[in-house]
């Protein structure tokens, strides 16, 4: 809520004996003007009051919150001040308090429909819903052509799931005023979480008529179509929506989901790329994580799976420019399997490297152990089988501190398979023997196989 926005009793006041008229804007001459009334009359509650308002318009709050508390310290009945004090805490955050100095202005007079109003906001951004709409009843009662106290309840009503009486309240509201998008959406909203989406969509196509920018519209759209499964014409409402809010990633998500479930891998990747610079919360990080991991499945398309390690690199990139250590942990560490996927061994090597490293530093157990797991196959790879010991035995201590059974025998049955290799027989039949105890215990007839033919070897020497 504005300060702005607040009844200042037309804001045009006279102060004191012809004080000239305070227009709009001129806060600081309404700071003389009022300090001229109080030096006339230091107990005039209204000069405090208006003082406090100019105060705050300028954003000094503390000294407004002063004279707000200074002008109900001269008269605790002026209602005004304390629904102006309840205005400045809610531009505060403070929404306790704004609703109790709601409360006292109602206490002083019951009819006051600002007041009900403003408590109704108060309760609602405190998540109270249902006493939120007790106090818009309230004010509908004294004022039931407000159609914003109408919408403000069919809000709180949707968030208690209490769709069909929202959609009520919504009307009631477009009855007053038929040209809000914003109702109009919420109308679409509430259709859509019943399922009914080609009534959801009528509504927003009316919103859009309105405000044919109104990105929340055609992103809902978009997302009905999507449940209809008309996919064509559900991404032109995400491109809609994107070409009025190019930065939102909901719009960019979902029609990664559309090209992806479709079958379009490559406008995928495209949209990947598109999309790199706005990622910058914990759900549009883990869509771009789910994306790639789904397009490295994709069979037979190494030209994708090239595009693929691409967009890795380059988050990998975005990730340590912006010193986000935690994502770049699993970035690196993906990157670096699907590297190895390719046969890069040397690229995969360097950057697993750096997921060591930085697991280390975050003392990351998890990462920092498939990190040693994989680095240890990669070494075993390109020969460096001493190294690839060392590695592999650091990483199955890991995998016992964190009681995993399954890497657990990854682990031992690939230390096993090396120490046979370089002569430590009986090392390698100890690692080998207790792979065989979990994948026996797992019927895993592929595992046990190759044991199998492992310890054959060894009986062999």
């Amino acid at each position: 809520m504005e300060l702005s926005d607040v009844h200042l009793e037309d804001y045009q006041v006279l102060l004191n004996k012809g004080l000239e008229l305070l227009d709009p804007g001129k806060y600081e001459e309404a700071i003389v003007a009022s300090d001229q009334v109080l030096q006339v009359n230091p107990d005039s509650h209204q000069a405090w009051r208006y003082r406090g308002i100019a105060l705050a318009l300028l954003k000094r709050y503390e000294e407004a919150f002063s004279c707000l508390d200074k002008a109900l310290q001269i008269n605790h009945n002026d209602s005004e001040s304390w629904k102006t004090k309840g205005t400045l805490l809610s531009i505060c955050g403070r929404h306790e308090e704004e609703a109790a100095s709601y409360k006292r202005a109602i206490q002083i007079k019951p009819n006051d429909y600002e007041a009900w109003s403003r408590l109704g906001n108060a309760l609602d951004s405190l998540e109270k819903y249902e006493q939120a709409i007790l106090a818009y009843d309230q004010a509908l009662k004294i004022k039931p052509d407000q159609y914003k106290d109408w919408k403000d309840r069919g809000i709180a009503l949707s968030n208690l799931d209490k769709y069909e009486e929202a959609i009520t309240s919504y009307k009631r509201a477009l009855e007053i005023n038929p040209n809000d998008d914003e109702t109009l959406k919420e109308i679409g909203n509430a259709l859509f979480v019943l399922k009914k989406f080609e009534n959801a969509i009528e509504f927003y196509d009316l919103a859009i008529q309105i405000n044919p920018d109104h990105y929340g519209a055609w992103e809902r759209r978009g997302d009905s179509l999507k449940e209809l499964k008309m996919y064509v014409e559900s991404m032109r409402s995400y491109n809609e929506a994107l070409s009025t809010m190019p930065d939102e990633y909901y719009s960019w998500i979902h029609k990664g989901l559309i090209l992806l479930k479709t079958g379009r891998f490559e406008e995928c990747i495209d949209n990947l790329f598109q999309s790199l610079p706005f990622k910058n919360d914990d759900i549009s990080w883990n869509y771009f994580e789910y994306f790639l991991r789904s397009l490295k499945k994709v069979p037979n398309s190494s030209q994708l799976f090239k595009r693929t390690i691409q967009i890795y690199k380059d988050s990998v990139k975005l990730l340590k420019d912006i010193d986000d250590d935690n994502r770049l942990v699993r970035f690196s560490y993906q990157l670096g399997k699907v590297l190895f996927e390719l046969g890069n061994y040397t690229e995969a090597i360097e950057n697993l490297k750096i997921c060591e490293q930085i697991s280390l530093e975050l003392n990351d157990i998890s990462s920092l152990a498939l990190t040693l797991y994989d680095l240890a196959r990669l070494y075993h790879l390109t020969g460096r089988l001493e190294q690839s010991r060392l590695y592999f035995k650091d990483s199955l201590r890991l995998f016992r501190r964190l009681q995993d059974p399954e890497k657990i025998a990854a682990a031992t049955l690939a230390l096993g398979n090396l120490e046979m290799q370089i002569g430590k027989i009986s090392q390698a039949l100890t690692h080998l023997k207790e792979a065989e105890t979990y994948y026996q215990s797992q019927n895993n007839s592929d595992r046990l196989q190759e044991i199998n033919y492992l310890l054959q070897i060894l009986q062999a020497a």
